[in-house]
């Protein structure tokens, strides 16, 4: 047989997700998918699949095809996307990671706030509660597309800086299912929802503050996980539910880096205050658009700080890191997230 001549390109590959009512009931129809603008092909990490190699004793000192095991359910699968936030992507990403929906408006720009804080535990995802997508990993070989069911987002990073992405807002999101990858499975590209063109430029940024002082930044990165878990198997060894905020809960980290001047030259102060003491936190805010509007999107997190280092090799002047973490004190959340894009999600 004469070698193939097909040429394919990372570029080739494409991502999209479709919101489930029902956990472990795939979404095949491709008009309810949204494509995720990405920068990167996603691999499927296969280290789910369960295998044993034992040689038996069965009258041979050769290992026998029946000494080899291979199973695809009963473990677990993720994959890591990585690309450019939109605003028509950020509250599915969002909600993937946080599985904390405060409210979502009835009208207008439809604003959804999302918290971790002192009431957060985790949604009944056997009884169908919480928010989890079928995958479509598209590829352009004929017949190697894969479909995953129930995905939650395990991890979730949104990144800004100005040498990056052109400027815009960049995320990075693990995807974690309990269920066994379907091989094969129908891609429609062409019918998916276009991910949008309405970006969260870093320059354009209206709010930048720490401690409610204005601050000049040069980037940021804000990190989500919570832990998820499959819990159980049913009779085709699916995850009976999902266990998230479990062992060390849930955990929001993120560092700025700075201009050091007046309104930053101080939080090394604050980085020395004991915590317990119940002075030593501080809110990390930052936001783009304005409140009521279109593409409105809000960080807002109460935040203890885990270092403090000046940076002197900035072109800019001098800058300080500040790596923290997000903390709830009763009245300010770990993290807060409001997003408005004119989307009724009817959440």
């Amino acid at each position: 047989m004469a070698a193939s001549t097909n040429i394919y390109s990372a570029k080739d590959y494409r991502v999209a997700i479709a919101e489930e009512s029902a956990m472990g009931t795939a979404i095949t129809s491709q008009g309810s998918f949204k494509e995720l603008q990405i920068t990167e092909a996603p691999q499927l990490d296969w280290g789910g699949v369960i295998r044993e190699s034992v040689k038996r004793s069965n009258g041979k000192r050769v290992k026998d095809y029946r000494d080899v095991y291979v199973a695809t359910a009963g473990g677990s699968y993720t994959v890591t996307v990585t690309g450019v936030l939109t605003d028509l992507t950020v509250d599915l990403l969002t909600y993937g990671v946080m599985q904390d929906l405060v409210s979502e408006a009835g009208s207008g720009t439809y604003a959804k706030i999302f918290e971790w804080d002192s009431s957060t535990t985790q949604p009944d995802f056997g009884g169908n509660a919480g928010k989890y997508y079928t995958m479509l990993l598209a590829s352009p070989a004929a017949n190697e597309s894969i479909a995953l069911t129930s995905c939650v987002i395990q991890s979730l990073t949104i990144t800004g800086d100005p040498g990056a992405n052109g400027g815009r807002l960049g995320f990075s999101a693990t995807f974690y299912t309990g269920y066994a990858p379907t091989y094969s499975s129908t891609a429609t590209t062409s019918s998916w929802v276009s991910s949008g063109t309405d970006y969260y430029v870093f320059q354009s940024a209206s709010a930048k503050t720490i401690n409610s002082n204005d601050v000049v930044v040069g980037s940021f990165s804000l990190n989500w996980e919570n832990g998820v878990a499959r819990v159980g198997y049913d009779s085709s060894g699916n995850p009976e539910t999902y266990a998230m905020g479990l062992g060390d809960g849930y955990s929001f980290t993120g560092e700025v880096s700075a201009k050091y001047d007046a309104n930053t030259k101080d939080l090394v102060d604050t980085w020395l205050t004991n915590p317990t003491a119940g002075s030593a936190e501080h809110n990390v805010t930052l936001a783009w658009g304005s409140s009521g509007s279109d593409g409105y999107l809000k960080f807002d997190c109460n935040a203890i700080y885990t270092g403090n280092t000046l940076d002197f090799g900035n072109e800019a002047g001098v800058f300080v890191s500040l790596p923290f973490e997000g903390v709830d004190d009763g009245s300010n959340e770990a993290i807060e997230v409001t997003i408005e894009n004119s989307t009724d999600r009817s959440w």
